[in-house]
């Protein structure tokens, strides 16, 4: 896959976040990203703060980088998934997500 033009959707913007922002932009990725605070400001020229719901529906590549907890384990639901792209990749570090049905990610 061609990654230049692309989107990258960041959830969970903190140092690895950053990184994987910082990393897409050298590809010559557009970046969106969410945070529950999304006041932090960034050098990237291609970067936009966006709701969940509109990096869901906008991203090409979404890489989870928050931790699972009570808060975030629904976070990946069958609504946002089907508000994905049908070409969209979903990322994720942590074994412990889950997709609707009980599927691991």
């Amino acid at each position: 896959m061609e990654l230049a033009g692309k989107t990258m959707g960041i959830v969970g913007y903190s140092r690895i976040g950053e990184q994987v922002a910082r990393i897409s932009s050298a590809f010559g990725m557009k970046v969106l990203a969410h945070k529950r605070n999304m006041s932090v400001n960034t050098p990237l020229a291609n970067f936009q703060w966006v709701e969940q719901d509109e990096l869901f529906e906008r991203s090409d590549v979404i890489s989870m980088h928050c931790p699972l907890t009570v808060e975030t384990e629904k976070m990946i639901n069958a609504d946002r998934l089907n508000r994905m792209k049908r070409s969209a990749f979903l990322l994720t570090s942590d074994r412990r997500f889950r997709l609707p049905g009980g599927f691991p990610l």
